[in-house]
């Protein structure tokens, strides 16, 4: 699997910079992995000494004052979905709603479509989302409640409110995938039984 490269590996040199993209580093890792995970896997690696509450202090503080060592940030970047080489030839937009773990979008990556935005309301599944799959800070969105969107939840919006908010929160797309349910694992397949 491709890993993640961005600014840290160029920056180093710039003391200033290190500690705030070690953190941003750290943020983005600790939307794929639990942090107690991460404490472990960063003492097992680097020989550290993080457990999940002193890494849960790094993830809130000033960016510019995370403590993280260069190695560990080095070893954080290794556990995120790198950019692909083509990412800025890509073909065509897509946006990705109820992504499950990305199999639908498997497809349209592979044929060259770059994601805009991701909707998955389950939290395993979005992280096992992320950590499988690139996504561009600047470019791309996550929503898990789709209903945050449609403001479907709020029966005050009217139609026309709603259909401006869609319009203002989605990214323009070339294609729409909807995935739908793998109804033996899905909690409406489960509860029927």
């Amino acid at each position: 699997m491709k890993r993640y490269t961005h600014d840290l590996e160029t920056d180093l040199n710039d003391v200033d910079k290190t500690p705030s993209l070690i953190h941003k580093t750290l943020l983005t890792a600790s939307t794929i992995y639990d942090l107690k995970y991460l404490a472990q896997v960063l003492n097992d690696e680097n020989g550290s000494n993080w457990s999940r509450a002193s890494l849960k202090r790094q993830v809130t503080c000033i960016p510019e004052h995370c403590e993280l060592s260069i190695a560990d940030g080095r070893y954080l970047q290794t556990l995120i979905p790198s950019r692909p080489a083509d990412y800025e030839d890509r073909h065509f937009s897509f946006i990705d709603l109820f992504a499950g773990i990305g199999g639908l979008r498997s497809g349209f990556d592979a044929i060259g479509g770059k994601c805009l935005f991701t909707s998955e309301w389950n939290t395993y599944s979005s992280r096992t989302y992320r950590a499988n799959w690139y996504c561009d800070e600047n470019e791309h969105r996550f929503n898990s409640d789709i209903r945050d969107i449609t403001l479907s939840n709020r029966p005050e919006v009217t139609d026309d409110e709603a259909y401006k908010f869609i319009d203002a929160s989605i990214p323009d797309h070339d294609v729409l995938l909807a995935g739908f349910p793998c109804q033996p694992f899905s909690i409406a397949g489960v509860s029927k039984k």
